[in-house]
């Protein structure tokens, strides 16, 4: 399995992640990944990969997650 923590910086080998968790972004709307529409669609869309996002608001990259975690504002995560 591959993967990585990543600390706010986007790396070039996102796209070879089976799973991808994202917390407080929205990929879709911003431009931290190039093709980033591309590729949560498609990492939203394999049996094998998993897309995790953590954020309050149900993005459009929330949307296409396998799991999306709504974690309320001023919680303890």
């Amino acid at each position: 399995m591959n993967g990585r923590m990543i600390g706010g910086t986007w790396h070039g080998d996102f796209h070879h992640y089976d799973v991808a968790i994202i917390v407080g972004k929205n990929p879709w709307q911003s431009n931290g990944i190039q093709q980033a529409r591309i590729l949560m669609r498609d990492i939203g869309r394999d049996p094998n990969r998993k897309l995790i996002v953590l954020d309050p608001r149900k993005s459009e990259t929330a949307e296409l997650a396998d799991i999306h975690l709504a974690v309320k504002p001023g919680t303890d995560v």
